[in-house]
């Protein structure tokens, strides 16, 4: 693979979880003990965070903590239970060097053969009709992350990627930005609009994501909002995205939005305890007296929540 402007690094991924504050506090000292290398306190606080339950995101954030350890047997009996609960990243072997160096031992490969095998039943499940087209969105989307992933953990703790400038993660953000957006570009000419028939529900959310994150390519969000429209007449795409790529499309050219669901960050300091925090402001909407009524019609959440919501997630 490619990588662009910064070298490769295992990234760890932001977990969300709005009410319940206990999970989401030991979610918190995971991540911070991960940044501050006590990587064993932190895997402990990622394990007691699952309460026992199975959250693909935080045992993969433990797989990484074991990673650092060197602790080869609670890795591999972590991603053991990843396997055999249906995770499907395969992926992950390629995109990251400290997973990928694990290949060579002979206790792993039947795991990492069970993750691949996934994603076959995963595919061969759904009678997706592109199935190698859907493994390389998800790859597409796993890229996508990264970089705003360590974004995200840069602004919230002073040990995380301290090797990085965050100018520069927003760069290499944008350039994978790109490279995916051309990529789906020429899939989207050959092939159509790719929906949930032709590379299921979670392939069609990634090829919408990608495509939010074309506005180096107004055309072809334009495009693809046009595609969207009557792939949701026909049952083939998902409304609730098509709302957020209108509003996408509509901020892009200068216009104001009509479902509530772009907004502007901006980063604040406060003059006493020089905290930082991401300041979250609405971009212009174009009715904001039925702005609930619309944002209802399309499976959103009103809009007092979201921004509630989004405050939380950008400020936990």
């Amino acid at each position: 693979m490619l990588i662009i402007g910064l070298k490769h690094s295992t990234a760890q991924i932001v977990p969300s979880y709005d009410g319940d504050p206990e999970i989401q506090r030991f979610i918190n000292k995971g991540d911070s003990l991960f940044f501050a290398a006590e990587y064993d306190k932190s895997a402990l606080n990622y394990k007691q965070a699952t309460k026992g339950k199975y959250d693909e995101t935080i045992y993969l954030n433990m797989c990484r903590a074991y990673l650092k350890l060197k602790d080869r047997a609670n890795f591999i009996s972590t991603l053991k239970i990843l396997a055999d609960s249906g995770f499907k990243g395969y992926w992950i072997f390629d995109e990251e060097p400290d997973f990928k160096e694990q290949e060579r031992y002979k206790t792993v490969q039947p795991v990492q053969k069970k993750i691949q095998d996934n994603y076959q039943k995963y595919a061969n499940a759904l009678h997706l009709k592109y199935p190698d087209i859907a493994a390389k969105l998800f790859r597409m989307s796993y890229e996508d992350q990264r970089y705003q992933n360590m974004h995200r953990f840069k602004s919230r703790y002073p040990n995380a990627y301290k090797d990085y400038m965050s100018a520069n993660l927003t760069d290499s953000a944008k350039k994978i930005f790109v490279k995916n957006g051309s990529l789906l570009k020429e899939i989207v000419d050959r092939l159509g609009f790719l929906g949930y028939r032709e590379v299921g529900k979670d392939g069609a959310k990634v090829s919408w994501l990608v495509v939010q994150h074309c506005d180096f390519d107004p055309a072809f969000q334009k495009k693809y909002l046009s595609l969207m429209k009557v792939a949701v007449g026909n049952n083939n795409a998902n409304n609730t995205d098509f709302a957020y790529l209108v509003d996408r499309v509509r901020k892009g050219s200068g216009e104001k939005q009509v479902y509530g669901t772009q907004l502007v960050y901006t980063m604040e300091e406060d003059s006493l305890t020089h905290q930082k925090k991401v300041k979250i402001s609405l971009w212009p909407v174009e009715n904001e007296l039925k702005l609930n009524d619309l944002r209802k019609e399309v499976g959103l959440s009103s809009i007092e929540e979201y921004l509630e919501l989004v405050k939380k997630t950008n400020n936990p």
